[in-house]
């Protein structure tokens, strides 16, 4: 049987590195001179994003803006309406989402009270700039015209066409997970202003790398949800349109993680396992493997350049912790919890030390049911399957099952 080849990433190397360095040199500057924080925030997405999108331009220069192929030719003047009014409905879907994060989510959002205001006069300005600078070459709609005339179809009464529901679909991803991102990434980077202070033994030094690894994270994560164009290779292809796949992920989110989660993660009796480990080079080590773990997890996510989102389709990842598994993020966070939590410690006896081990594998199962669904989403792009079957053949687990299955006797 001949070999299945892994098929090249969507990203590559050059353009990762580049954005890691941008962020680490915006980061020397930020805890070296500590300007204000939205400033701070500000330039760290600058410096992270520059870098990507220059690079990816270069290789997708002669790309065109939005996905017009099926739509009959526009008029500028049609074109410019198209665009400011699709983008005064982006404007309106952005602050009813941050209003409804910040009515029924509360303290977990909390950075969204400072970045809400800055966002939204970001997105006005750029809603106003839709319609005011064209294409020079040829005028298209692209993504925010057509999200007008999705609306547009909706309101005359027509049922939607499989592209207008995968554009609003599109639409909803970007308006949800983005405030929420800024909202994780200011009180990250305000965490690493506190952690800038001389260090005291290794607990704030695990601290403040737990902190750098996921304001990184988010810092990735916010720059995939803002570079959703055509001009770089990091438009959506397609948006998964099932319910359990919508479910499953918005359930790891506020506000419903707040109903579900943080219901079977915050135990009452829960026992830390800096208190359980004490003293002992045990404690070390437990440390060190949870910042392995929380590693592979900001790593799967980096790998991912411009192209990071929850939901969507936009290029299949086949670098880093994707060469092992296809969801090493998944599992590298699963896994730490596990350390972090120590469900199996309880102050209660047996009895509740098990039923906290239930909690947290029935939220191990919600990623899985995760991971499952992601997968029969991205399925329909024979990259993927391709990929997928190369993992079968060499990925981590394969590798494990053939190390450990007994050798037959010739």
């Amino acid at each position: 049987m001949r070999d299945m080849m892994l098929p090249p990433t969507a990203v590559p190397w050059r353009t990762v590195v580049a954005g890691v360095i941008g962020v680490l040199l915006s980061l020397t500057v930020v805890l070296t001179w500590q300007p204000p924080l939205l400033a701070s925030l500000g330039l760290m997405l600058a410096a992270c994003a520059i870098p990507m999108w220059v690079i990816e331009h270069r290789r997708f220069r002669s790309s065109a803006d939005g996905n017009d192929g099926d739509l009959p030719p526009f008029s500028r003047t049609q074109v410019r309406r198209l665009r400011m009014t699709g983008g005064l409905l982006v404007f309106v879907l952005l602050a009813l989402t941050i209003r409804l994060q910040l009515s029924v989510s509360g303290s977990s959002v909390a950075g969204l009270h400072v970045v809400q205001f800055p966002l939204l006069v970001a997105a006005g300005i750029w809603a106003v700039l839709q319609g005011l600078l064209l294409p020079r070459d040829r005028p298209a709609p692209g993504a925010v015209g057509q999200l007008a005339l999705s609306f547009q179809h909706l309101l005359s009464g027509g049922s939607w066409s499989t592209a207008e529901r995968q554009c609003l679909l599109a639409w909803c991803v970007k308006l949800f997970f983005l405030p929420l991102m800024l909202a994780w990434l200011h009180d990250w980077l305000a965490l690493l202003h506190v952690s800038a202070s001389p260090l005291d033994g290794w607990m704030p030094a695990f601290l403040a790398a737990m902190t750098l690894l996921y304001a990184l994270d988010t810092l990735f994560g916010t720059v995939g949800y803002l570079s959703t164009h055509r001009a770089i290779g990091a438009h959506i292809r397609s948006t998964d349109a099932s319910w359990l796949g919508w479910l499953s992920a918005l359930v790891c989110y506020p506000p419903l993680n707040l109903l579900v989660l943080r219901q079977w993660l915050d135990y009452q009796d829960e026992v830390d396992w800096t208190h359980w480990l004490g003293d002992s080079w045990v404690a070390g080590a437990w440390a060190l493997a949870i910042l392995a773990l929380t590693a592979v997890y900001t790593l799967s996510t980096l790998v991912f350049g411009p192209r990071f989102s929850n939901l969507t389709h936009r290029g299949i990842i086949t670098s880093g912790p994707f060469r092992l598994t296809k969801h090493p993020a998944y599992i590298s966070k699963n896994l730490s919890w596990w350390l972090v939590a120590v469900p199996f410690i309880s102050n209660s006896g047996p009895k509740a030390a098990a039923l906290n081990c239930a909690a947290l594998l029935a939220v191990n199962g919600i990623y899985w049911l995760r991971a499952k669904t992601e997968e029969r989403h991205l399925m329909a792009d024979p990259t993927y399957q391709q990929y997928a079957a190369w993992i079968a053949m060499h990925g981590m687990f394969a590798r494990c099952r053939r190390t450990l299955r007994p050798k037959r006797a010739t």
